[in-house]
């Protein structure tokens, strides 16, 4: 995983010849008997009394010693002219880099579409300072390459040759960006692109946004922002995005989700159970349940939000829906690029929120979660927001929900992106899946914050994948374990495992099952 290059060796070189040359230096010392009698070194005393075996004399140990300075003081001093230009230059922007890391929820910028002199980043003077902070910063370790789903599935994305080839970008451009600033400049760059020859659009459009690049970073380096800035780019200012995506765009735009079913199909899924409105009650409710795009129209999901009702309702939850007047949180339009759709589905939900009376929203959709929860609030709409396996584990934990049923399964539980790595939420699931008698949870290599996507984050949900799929290699993983349930708490995710399942053969003897499906299982009287 480690890049070879002759800069690299460069640097070794260099870096031996200091520290050879400083065990010459003190061992010719040693030897001579400058050193004090009480002076503790372990490398002089060791190379003095291999050098006092030469028998030389105090000339020869003057000629060692001299010859030792003089290489490494000039290798030093072209260590540090060569340092600001080569990849070594991270033992200086490293610090830097980690004291100013990100310690705000996980969120994208918000872009203001009325001031903003670029819709997203085309050059890599868009990019703002952090950003080239992160560039200059890698260190070539490949660690985030080892956990990237795109490389591990053969897709034409590695994020440290990403990082690499915009830091040779940005030195070749480095003049130019210089000569503009001074002569305040129109001049046009005559060198290679950012965006489809620097990095090519299949690059760009291959990054699930899983954040598992980030997390395996030592020296935390952000790569989710930049590829959602170049795909702005593309998306606003160059129409030029993959062909599935007029659908989905036009889909969200027209009917307010991804599916482009009709607005009024909202609530079609709960004819025949007792499920509140909101628009119905005079007073405040708990919890006011978003049921999200998949909940209302995917079969999958459907049956996930049908379990979920009968939990709460088992637990006597005071709750609601929006039902019709729900929209999709523009999620999907934001990690596809399109903020100005994002930012038009959003305005219409906190309007619509702002004049509801609920104390908390609890979702079955960590794409649903982050985005109210972390990204509305830039916009005007803070909300306490709770995953739908949370507020299980609560109920558990409270004694409002009694579990009665004993299930005899192994479960392995798949952690989804956008609720492990993204908000931390790693132990409600598992806790709840645990309080089940019978059942024995079985842990699969790559889970909690080292989990594996399940391919559809950053809008690849709607995108085509050719072979190999990285839903295909986390079910081979799953499978590996001899589980009876792979146990998933994200519709992305379930579709995706789901899929994976039968397109890999194991129809029939593999299921998945969401989180909230097992619980109800488990409460049946």
């Amino acid at each position: 995983r480690v890049t070879r290059s002759w800069d690299a060796a460069l640097i070794l070189t260099m870096i031996g010849l200091l520290m050879v040359t400083d065990f010459l230096m003190n061992g010719a010392l040693k030897a001579a008997g400058a050193y004090a009698d009480e002076a503790r070194s372990f490398m002089a005393n060791f190379m003095g009394g291999w050098i006092s075996n030469w028998n030389l004399s105090s000339s020869g140990l003057e000629l060692i010693h001299n010859v030792s300075w003089w290489i490494h003081m000039v290798t030093l001093l072209f260590f540090l002219t060569y340092l600001p230009i080569s990849k070594h230059f991270h033992v200086v922007t490293a610090i830097f880099n980690v004291y100013f890391r990100n310690l705000e929820p996980s969120r994208l910028l918000k872009m203001d579409l009325e001031e903003v002199e670029n819709f997203g980043a085309s050059q890599i003077e868009h990019f703002d300072w952090k950003d080239i902070l992160d560039i200059y910063t890698c260190t070539e370790c490949g660690r985030c390459q080892d956990a990237c789903p795109a490389y591990a599935t053969d897709k034409p994305l590695s994020p440290k040759k990403v990082n690499e080839e915009m830091r040779d970008h940005l030195f070749e451009k480095t003049p130019f960006i210089i000569k503009m600033l001074n002569n305040g400049g129109d001049q046009s760059y005559s060198g290679h692109s950012l965006i489809g020859e620097v990095i090519k659009d299949e690059t760009t459009w291959s990054c699930t946004t899983c954040k598992a690049c980030e997390e395996a970073c030592p020296l935390f380096i952000e790569f989710i922002d930049r590829f959602i800035e170049m795909r702005r780019y593309m998306v606003l200012e160059e129409s030029r995005f993959p062909n599935e995506l007029t659908a989905t765009f036009k889909n969200l735009e027209n009917n307010g989700n991804p599916w482009g079913v009709s607005t009024e199909d909202r609530e079609k899924w709960a004819e025949g159970l007792e499920v509140p409105k909101i628009r119905d009650m005079d007073g405040e409710v708990d919890y006011l349940f978003w049921i999200g795009c998949a909940g209302a129209y995917d079969a999958q999901s459907q049956k996930v939000i049908v379990a979920m009702i009968k939990i709460l309702n088992a637990a006597g939850v005071n709750y609601a829906i929006l039902g019709k007047e729900e929209t999709c949180t523009g999620d999907p339009a934001r990690r596809t690029g399109n903020e100005y759709l994002y930012q038009l589905l959003a305005e219409q939900n906190i309007e619509t929120l702002n004049t509801k009376k609920f104390k908390k929203v609890v979702t079955i959709c960590p794409h649903c979660f982050n985005t109210i929860a972390n990204e509305y609030p830039q916009m005007g709409g803070n909300y306490e927001v709770v995953h739908h396996t949370q507020l299980i584990g609560e109920l558990i934990r409270d004694g409002k929900l009694k579990i009665t049923n004993s299930l005899d399964k192994t479960i392995t539980y798949h952690d989804s992106c956008y609720l492990g790595r993204h908000n931390k939420i790693y132990d409600a699931p598992r806790e709840s899946l645990q309080s089940i008698p019978g059942v024995k949870l079985v842990e699969m290599k790559r889970s909690r914050e080292n989990g594996f996507c399940c391919g559809a984050g950053g809008g690849r949900m709607w995108l085509d994948e050719n072979k190999p799929k990285v839903n295909h290699n986390r079910v081979d993983e799953a499978a590996s374990l001899d589980p009876n349930v792979i146990s998933t708490a994200c519709p992305f995710c379930a579709v995706m495992i789901n899929d994976g399942i039968n397109e890999t053969g194991r129809e029939g003897k593999l299921q998945t099952q969401d989180v909230a499906q097992i619980i109800a299982q488990a409460i049946e009287s």
